[in-house]
């Protein structure tokens, strides 16, 4: 899991604590019938042993089924993206979901993002960044 494993993670999110915490529990939700399998108990394990985070959240056992809200991030270029998450599932596939992320007003969102929609088609390591 990303927020576990790259520090970057920590820089992006505005909120890292709280936005890990709902990653961690919209994991466990999706992954409850994986429980004693061997490719699962050695990804626990292992992010048991990268992240303190986890290791300490993981026996919480707490449980989301869609990710809604805001979602903040801060940006090395355009400064703070403010998002709504919209989670939709696929009926026959219940393990697919799509989490679409809708600019908000709060920050000059949108156009932050057309900003650096415009700077990536002129310049591809932008996206690196």
């Amino acid at each position: 899991m990303f927020l576990f494993t790259n520090p970057q993670a920590r820089t992006l999110l505005v909120d890292w604590q709280g936005d890990a915490q709902r990653a961690l529990a919209l994991f466990r939700a999706s992954t409850g019938r994986y429980v004693g399998e061997r490719w699962f108990t050695t990804l626990v394990h292992d992010l048991k042993h990268i992240s303190p985070e986890f290791r300490e959240w993981w026996p919480r056992h707490d449980i989301l089924r869609v990710h809604t809200g805001k979602q903040e991030l801060k940006h090395l270029i355009v400064g703070q993206l403010v998002m709504q998450a919209t989670t939709l599932q696929v009926v026959d596939h219940p393990d697919v979901r799509l989490i679409i992320y809708t600019p908000l007003p709060e920050g000059d969102t949108a156009n932050k993002l057309a900003l650096l929609a415009s700077l990536a088609s002129t310049n591809k390591d932008i996206l690196r960044v």
